[in-house]
């Protein structure tokens, strides 16, 4: 099974990740289980981590149980129980692609640091993973660390937007043989910039009803469009975040067919899966606040090809990092300029 340039595992790997994962997830389970006791959906997916490591559950149904951890996720009010549940779910959506394990891991730090407000403790907890996977394996389970320390974060985002346009032109490039084929950094953003998702605080996002509803059509695209791939995300005051790729029947990285002509739409495209989560939030604002026809979002969409494992793993790093700097982003309305 392919996870990156130059890295492959074979299934025994791919089963140590699996559960490697589920002991992630495990140790950091209790911050879900003491704000939500009756909630077994964390600790179901866990489980169908290792019982697909097993061979006794399909990759669909290990995929069931991550999607109902990531649901769970999204109800819980408290930052380290959502990390908690999070990574959770990432244990179980390894069993469909690899490179969900150190999601399940950096969740799990998340949810450490969120409990403790503590680097310590959060590196405490990234030891005790790292004693339990074996050294060979460091690569792919700590990607954050393998790739970008002479890579700057500038270098990754140069192509960043022009937040002043309001028509947002693609970065598609016609041709391109990709080198993570089908793996897309997307920015969605609301029209004129208002914010209308939930504001900042103390770093982080608080998100209002109009968030959640961003929030939870986002993780509901891969039950709409199976070859879809989710990986890291945030909804932000006035825009979204989030890194997707899109995959073959096979589970395995396919080229993306962004190119479409106008009344012309491919299915299954980039564009496509876009402009579904688009209207799926647009509709459910409008009926939400009785309104109709209002227009949320701004016309196109920010799109940059991931083209290699340091950019992936910068690019999720600015993602995560993202509501800690709200107050120097291009998109905050009351940023100050020098």
């Amino acid at each position: 099974m392919a996870v990156g340039k130059g890295k492959r595992v074979n299934k025994r790997d791919h089963k140590l990740l699996a559960l490697w994962a589920a002991d992630c997830a495990e140790h950091v389970l209790a911050y879900f289980q003491e704000k939500h006791p009756q909630d077994d959906r964390p600790r179901n997916a866990i489980e169908a981590a290792r019982t697909w490591s097993r061979g006794e559950i399909t990759i669909s149904e290990a995929r069931t149980a991550a999607l109902a951890a990531h649901a769970a996720a999204r109800g819980a009010d408290d930052a380290a129980a959502c990390a908690a549940a999070r990574s959770a779910g990432h244990a179980a959506a390894t069993a469909h692609v690899a490179t969900h394990a150190p999601h399940a891991a950096a969740y799990a730090v998340k949810a450490v640091n969120a409990a403790t407000y503590g680097a310590a403790s959060a590196a405490k907890e990234r030891e005790w993973q790292r004693r339990r996977v074996p050294e060979y394996l460091w690569p792919i389970a700590f990607p954050y660390q393998a790739d970008t320390e002479n890579k700057s974060e500038q270098e990754i985002m140069s192509t960043r937007h022009d937040s002043d346009k309001h028509h947002r032109h693609s970065l598609r490039l016609q041709g391109y043989d990709y080198t993570r084929e089908g793996a897309y950094f997307v920015t969605v953003c609301i029209r004129d910039r208002a914010c209308l998702f939930g504001d900042i605080s103390d770093g982080k996002m608080i998100l209002n009803d109009a968030g959640r509803m961003a929030e939870k059509h986002w993780h509901d695209i891969p039950a709409h469009f199976p070859h879809i791939e989710l990986d890291e995300f945030v909804v932000m005051p006035n825009h979204v975040h989030g890194i997707i790729a899109l995959h073959d029947g096979r589970g395995t990285a396919c080229r993306a067919p962004t190119e479409e002509r106008f009344g012309k739409p491919v299915a299954g495209s980039l564009p496509t899966v876009i402009r579904s989560f688009k209207s799926a939030v647009t509709k459910c604002y409008n009926a939400s606040n009785n309104v109709l026809g209002y227009r949320i979002w701004q016309r196109n969409y920010y799109e940059h090809i991931i083209r290699d494992d340091a950019s992936l793993n910068l690019i999720r790093r600015y993602i995560m990092e993202n509501p800690s700097r709200w107050a120097e982003d291009e998109e905050n309305p009351a940023r100050s300029v020098p």
